[in-house]
């Protein structure tokens, strides 16, 4: 006890061993104590005894199990101080953690490499550089991840590290997708025992880096090649107003090399400049320390330069632009918007991204609006999505990109909601290269020879429907009139050279009362198509509701759709109004749904789907859909809608009820399309123009 731990034997003879021990490994002892006691055997433990002075030591202690010898009676412990052995072993271990925590948690990809250049090991940031995974990367030469031309450097780096002696190289290498890397190689021997047992390979990922460089280097050409580049003169002073720098385009406005003005005084090479208002406005920079901005004319070379002066840390930043030619368009400019201003066209003059530069008052008064309103808007802006067909200002939009001149025709709808016609003759504004600077439009007010033309077109349109009316009716007169007038004629001769009392006189007048029923029929027809199709007094208008006609044209067929068991699901919006014949409406309404109701499926229940929607553009949908019976449009094509046509003879009808359809919907101004397959159902679409149609607001 005394040599190593300082206790007198007459200090410990009859203490407690354990109070010597340390807290934390007094259970070892007894477990050792508890062993050589069971077992009887010598148990060999370490922990920390405390010396005379306070301090812990280490010892290793043998415990030997003497309790059967009768001269002892106990135990004997056998200790040595091993503290120095311990502590050694701890700063090993401390370096080693330090050593792996360096290795694993280096941001660097690390990796030990064998005499042979084999990787033993790696940490993740080489798994995260190189992109592969550490099994794919373990047992791999380290060459194969290096680039060919950077191979021969990387192995005489190693071999050097090999021999002893660190090196650095900067290498190419390859990603797993295929990019290329730049790489910092550090090649470090790792040295025991004066033996060098491996190599250590450290790489730093320094694409990065690289581009950065290259980036910054690149900015600094093109900025100088900006300099050198742009129609701008440019040039710097220092605080003695000497040239520091000079660009080509300043040189040549200078009719100066660039190095015979290099680093001389600018004032003293152009002495008359000190008469300058550029002078006094270098001075002002200087004393304000403020950038300036003016235009000054040269009576000499007779141009108006714009100028920018800028304060620099080591002087003055100088740029100009000789604007004498754009002074003398906008004095020409000013000429014509005087003239334009004061004739009675509509004048324009747009940008070339479309905006509107300037307009007259003939323009303005017409749209009733102020100049500063439309400045810097487009034509579509100030006229408004629903008072202008958008489709065609984008058409004309397109056709002002090629650069040619042309004309076109547009409407649109006033403030008071009056429509008008404009002719708009647009003629491009294109400078010496080509490009186009901007646009002069003259838009004339054509709308009284447009409701002319338009009506023109309308009387031919009439014109036409008139001519298949006539044809109509030469069909009807020469078939449907002629057959019961001809049989009306031959009963009535037979009747002269019968005898009244023979039976087969009564035969002969019942059918002669059948053919005269029959003539009055097709009279009667003929008189209901007149009275629709009579365009020159066109029945009175008037605006309506189509979902409150159609809810009309349902209650009016109720008692029918409830018989036949129909199921109808309306999508209605009651905001759709239409300016028409509302007898014309319910008549259309009325006869789709009735033909519905006849030729539905007996093997199912009828289905109506209802909808009157209004489309972005302005125009009111009516359609009605139905599952019934349908039919085969290859077959009926082209005689639909043509009078006394059939298509279904199991159920009873003239033919007139989808020729009077399409008729009324003609009469409104409005189209109607047919989808059908047999066995699934029919849908009819009408569609009625925008112009017809308003919205409750309106």
């Amino acid at each position: 006890m005394q040599p190593s731990l300082g206790w007198q034997s007459a200090e410990v003879i009859g203490e407690d061993i354990r109070s010597y021990i340390h807290e934390e490994d007094i259970a070892f002892f007894e477990m050792a104590l508890a062993a050589a006691y069971s077992r009887g055997t010598t148990e060999t433990f370490t922990y920390r005894v405390r010396a005379c002075n306070g301090q812990w030591r280490w010892l290793t202690s043998e415990l030997i199990n003497l309790l059967t010898l009768q001269a002892v009676q106990g135990f004997i412990l056998r200790s040595r101080d091993v503290t120095e052995n311990v502590e050694a072993a701890a700063k090993i271990k401390e370096k080693e953690a330090y050593y792996e925590s360096l290795f694993h948690n280096n941001p660097d990809s690390v990796s030990l490499l064998n005499s042979e250049g084999i990787i033993e090991d790696a940490n993740e940031s080489t798994c995260q550089i190189f992109g592969y995974t550490k099994a794919e990367i373990i047992n791999r030469h380290f060459a194969s991840f290096i680039l060919p031309e950077s191979v021969v450097a990387a192995t005489q780096a190693f071999e050097k590290a090999w021999a002893g002696i660190p090196s650095w190289i900067r290498g190419k290498a390859k990603h797993k997708n295929g990019t290329q890397l730049e790489l910092s190689l550090t090649i470090i021997p790792i040295i025991h025992q004066s033996k060098v047992i491996k190599v250590q390979e450290i790489s730093q990922d320094i694409t990065q880096i690289i581009r950065a460089h290259k980036l910054i280097k690149d900015q600094a050409e093109a900025q100088s090649s900006i300099f050198e580049s742009v129609n701008e003169g440019f040039l710097t002073l220092d605080k003695n107003y000497y040239i520091t720098y000079i660009n080509q385009v300043c040189a040549a406005f200078l009719t100066q090399r660039k190095e015979a003005v290099l680093n001389k005084p600018l004032f003293r090479i152009y002495p008359n400049l000190v008469s300058s208002l550029f002078f006094r406005k270098c001075k002002e920079v200087e004393q304000t320390g403020k950038p300036v901005h003016f235009q000054e004319y040269f009576p000499l070379t007779k141009v108006t330069l714009d100028f920018d002066i800028y304060p620099t840390k080591k002087g003055f930043a100088v740029h100009f632009l000789d604007v004498s030619e754009k002074i003398a368009q906008q004095e020409n400019f000013e000429k014509l918007f005087f003239v334009a201003s004061k004739v009675s066209n509509g004048v324009l003059i747009l940008q070339a991204d479309f905006a509107i530069e300037w307009a007259n008052e003939s323009f303005l008064k017409v749209l009733d609006i102020s100049l500063p309103e439309v400045k810097g808007k487009r034509v579509s802006e100030i006229l408004g999505e629903n008072n202008v067909n958008l489709a065609t200002i984008f058409e004309i939009g397109q056709k002002m990109q090629s650069g040619i001149a042309f004309s076109e025709d547009i409407s649109f709808t006033k403030k008071n909601e009056q429509q008008i016609w404009l002719h708009v003759d647009i003629t491009p504004a294109v400078d010496e290269s080509g490009k186009i600077k901007g646009y002069f439009l003259i838009l004339s007010d054509v709308s009284e020879l447009k409701e002319a033309e338009l009506s023109l077109q309308r009387q031919a349109r009439d014109l036409f429907i008139k001519n298949q009316d006539f044809q109509q009716f030469t069909y009807i007169i020469s078939h449907n009139l002629r057959a019961p007038v001809a049989n009306a004629l031959g009963y009535t001769d037979l009747l002269t050279k019968v005898d009244k009392n023979e039976p087969v006189y009564d035969e002969l007048v019942d059918k002669l009362r059948t053919s005269v029923t029959r003539l009055d029929e097709v009279i009667k027809d003929i008189n209901t198509i007149l009275t629709f199709r009579d365009r020159d007094k066109p029945a009175e208008k008037q605006l309506v509701s189509v979902a409150g006609v159609y809810l009309q044209a349902r209650e009016s067929l109720q008692e029918a759709l409830t018989e036949c068991g129909a199921l109808v699901v309306e999508e209605l919006d009651e905001n759709c109004m239409l300016y028409a014949n509302k007898g014309y409406l319910y008549s259309i309404i009325y006869n789709l749904i009735s033909n519905a109701i006849s030729y539905r499926a007996i093997s199912r229940q009828l289905h109506l789907l209802i909808k009157v929607i209004k489309t972005r553009n302005g125009e009111i949908v009516l359609r009605i859909s139905d599952n019934g019976s349908g039919m085969d449009l290859d077959k009926v094509k082209g005689q639909l809608f043509k009078l006394y046509k059939r298509f279904n003879t199991k159920v009873e009808g003239k033919g007139m009820g989808l020729f009077l359809v399409k008729y009324q919907v003609e009469a409104l101004n409005g189209t109607i399309v047919v989808e059908s397959q047999v066995d699934e159902g029919t849908i009819f679409t009408i569609t009625f123009r925008a112009d017809d149609s308003q919205s409750i607001s309106n």
